[in-house]
């Protein structure tokens, strides 16, 4: 187990539980089943305890490390700043979101990431229900396991 500093509510700090499956100085996989462990996406289910805590929820924006989340909002267009800058100050952060599932199915870096990024997180709060919920994380568990079992 390590925790990440990353943005929480009200672009507050919060530190992100994850299961260690990789090397922090190569990046590689800590044996075949930490690679497996992190295809399958098991690593995140150790922020878990940051929802029992209350500082993330299972549906929300993908929480951004400190330095990348300035960095995303000074590459995205001023027009979209505004208003993510209220998502991040007035919604919990998730561990699954449209971002999440976009990113299983385009996995190779886009010049507008930050744009698009920004777009799915504004959209996911004003449609927030328990319906689009449920619906998102059916979505992105059958994309990433799709992606990750490939």
């Amino acid at each position: 187990m390590f925790a990440e500093e990353r943005i929480g509510l009200a672009g507050k700090p919060i530190w992100v539980e994850k299961l260690r499956v990789e090397d922090p100085e190569t990046g590689e996989p800590l044996g075949r089943l930490a690679a497996r462990a992190s295809k399958l996406g098991v690593d995140e289910l150790a922020q878990i305890a940051n929802i029992q805590r209350g500082e993330m929820s299972a549906v929300g924006r993908r929480p951004l490390e400190v330095n990348d989340h300035y960095n995303v909002a000074a590459s995205m267009s001023a027009s979209l700043r505004g208003p993510w800058n209220n998502v991040v100050h007035t919604t919990l952060p998730g561990i699954v979101s449209s971002y999440a599932l976009y990113h299983h199915t385009h996995p190779e870096p886009d010049p507008n990431e930050a744009d698009i990024r920004a777009e799915m997180d504004i959209r996911d709060a004003r449609e927030d229900s328990w319906a689009q919920n449920v619906a998102l994380v059916k979505a992105v568990a059958q994309a990433g396991l799709e992606r990750r079992l490939r």
